[in-house]
């Protein structure tokens, strides 16, 4: 059990650093002014869709130092109600989304889909998709 005490620590150690966004062993951390870059393949801004059909989202979300969040969340446009949504905790420098939205909770009618990602120091990009299913 003695053999493992320093792997704890050092585990304990990088837990620690959570969230913070500093580098271990850095006393000041970098401050990053940059908003990740979403880049939105699927579904393409107001493309209509036919009742019944798959609707895919994929998308590539990149940042320059580290991600925190990806939200994304599926409203009919004509109220507030969340549909369906997706949330990924990520701390890598890219990350990629390829899900199919449940087509069964969707009539027809028109959607907004709010894409919304921040990296550790806040900077937060919004991408926004609207689509017709008829």
């Amino acid at each position: 059990m003695k053999k493992y005490i320093p792997f704890i620590l050092l585990w304990i150690a990088f837990d620690m650093q959570g969230c913070s966004g500093e580098i271990l062993g850095q006393e000041t951390p970098i401050e990053d002014t940059l908003a990740p870059e979403v880049m939105v393949f699927q579904p393409a801004n107001e493309q209509t869709y036919g009742l019944g059909d798959s609707i895919a989202l994929e998308m590539d979300v990149s940042e320059n130092f580290k991600l925190h969040d990806i939200f994304v969340e599926l409203k009919k446009s004509s109220d507030d109600e969340v549909l369906w949504d997706y949330y990924v905790h990520s701390h890598l420098k890219s990350y990629s989304v390829r899900e199919v939205i449940p087509v069964g909770l969707l009539s027809k009618g028109t959607y907004v889909l709010l894409i919304e990602s921040r990296d550790h120091d806040y900077n937060t990009t919004n991408v926004l998709r609207t689509f017709t299913i008829e």
